[in-house]
């Protein structure tokens, strides 16, 4: 799905060489959609909600169900899954505020995702393996496929933003496109829709995060859709750390270019 197309707003012309004249250097100025501006309000009451600071309605963790379904374009094959989804936001480690997080599935075969702000591990009980690599605090990497859990305060500095949909009167949630900023080979783009009530109720005490839609460049798609959440429950760092069990293989992907310099 490709970004909306909007039109330029339509103005109205009004009787008097002042007015006109003030219209017509106004016309000369970059002038802000009204679409812009509601976008660009939109992200700003989501972002605060998971940024560091005093806000009250702030979420500094969550956990929630998820269900997953997978699309493989080449095969035309899709895939139902299904779990549960922990996360931490803006934990100190050194300089640098971090993210961790763990996703446990439950389906279709049991699956472990961990991430403590150094390590990633993703463990496969059925193979009886788990593959481990090194993180960048610092989040150098646009095109870590994690990296839209890891900057939901900061989304603007690593994606172009844009309505995914014109916004419905009425309608209980919202449609946004994300695109990196960097070229990817994980994402091409990413929609997220989140709740309705985020524009003028931004304190409500609710998850601001519907569903997520991952798409690659082959145009595989992999939908997540958030259930049963709870903000800011008493999360512990060790929820987030693997320990290997005896017998179990240990993987170390190739390091990528960025993380090798």
């Amino acid at each position: 799905m490709s970004p909306v197309k909007r039109s330029a707003p339509p103005y109205r012309l009004f009787a008097g060489p002042l007015l006109l004249l003030g219209l017509f250097l106004s016309l000369l100025l970059p002038q802000p959609a009204a679409a812009d501006v509601r976008l660009q309000h939109l992200l700003d009451q989501l972002q605060q909600r998971f940024a560091a600071g005093a806000n009250p309605a702030r979420i500094a963790s969550f956990s929630a169900e998820f269900s997953q379904q997978a699309h493989i374009q080449s095969l035309n094959r899709s895939q139902q899954g299904a779990g549960r989804v922990m996360a931490r936001f803006n934990q100190p480690l050194g300089d640098s505020l971090i993210t961790q997080f763990r996703w446990d599935y439950r389906a279709p075969e049991q699956q472990q995702i961990l991430c403590d702000g150094e390590t990633l591990w993703v463990y496969l009980p059925e193979d009886q393996r788990v593959m481990i690599s090194p993180v960048q605090p610092d989040m150098q990497r646009d095109d870590d496929p994690l990296l839209f859990l890891r900057s939901l305060d900061r989304l603007q500095q690593h994606f172009t933003i844009d309505w995914a949909e014109e916004p419905l009167e009425g309608s209980d949630s919202l449609l946004l496109w994300l695109k990196p900023l960097k070229p990817s080979s994980y994402i091409d783009h990413l929609l997220l829709r989140v709740p309705a009530w985020l524009e003028d109720q931004p304190q409500t005490a609710a998850l601001p995060l519907l569903q997520l839609v991952t798409v690659d460049p082959n145009g595989n798609r992999t939908e997540i859709s958030f259930q049963q959440a709870q903000l800011n429950p008493p999360l512990d760092g060790e929820q987030f750390r693997f320990i290997v069990p005896p017998g179990v293989d240990v993987v170390h992907p190739p390091a990528s270019p960025e993380t090798a310099q």
